[in-house]
């Protein structure tokens, strides 16, 4: 089922950036803070990229 929520939050998008996460799960509690600042450096290290794309 978490299969087919991803695909259907995926169709749509504008932007999609895939977060190398190291093995974190999405639904690992433990490690949420962990995968928020792994997912916040990497969208912001691609904000430039996407900038020059539009």
């Amino acid at each position: 089922m978490c299969h087919e929520l991803a695909k259907y939050e995926i169709f749509g998008t504008d932007y999609l950036i895939e977060i190398e996460h190291n093995n974190v799960g999405l639904l690992d509690v433990k490690h949420l803070d962990e995968l928020y600042e792994i997912g916040y450096k990497q969208t912001k290290s691609k904000l430039k990229e996407l900038r020059l794309n539009n």
